[in-house]
């Protein structure tokens, strides 16, 4: 029951927190954040890749993206938006995760 409840809240957070990124004032940064992150530049994330994009978001002080780096709910956070389970994040997850909320 805690972990459905830790996971319901952790889905909650990664949802709001891509929506607050993708507002208009902030969309630029988190799409330079991903430019950045995209290490080997194929468009997509891997899980390192991604956790470098939750970094500079934080670092940035883009939305929640703080909290997912200071409760260490990287690996939740890149599998709730694989959504597509092949192991890399697209900018079409993000924006349907944002497009949820």
């Amino acid at each position: 029951m805690k972990a459905a409840m830790k996971a319901c809240a952790a889905t909650a957070m990664l949802a709001a927190t891509v929506s607050y990124a993708f507002a208009d004032t902030q969309q630029q940064m988190v799409q330079a954040n991903y430019l950045a992150s995209d290490a080997d530049g194929n468009g997509v994330l891997s899980f390192a890749e991604f956790k470098s994009l939750i970094d500079l978001n934080a670092q940035d002080g883009i939305g929640r993206f703080g909290l997912i780096k200071r409760t260490n709910r990287y690996a939740l956070a890149f599998e709730r938006l694989d959504t597509d389970g092949n192991a890399v994040v697209s900018p079409a997850e993000l924006k349907a995760a944002a497009e949820r909320q």
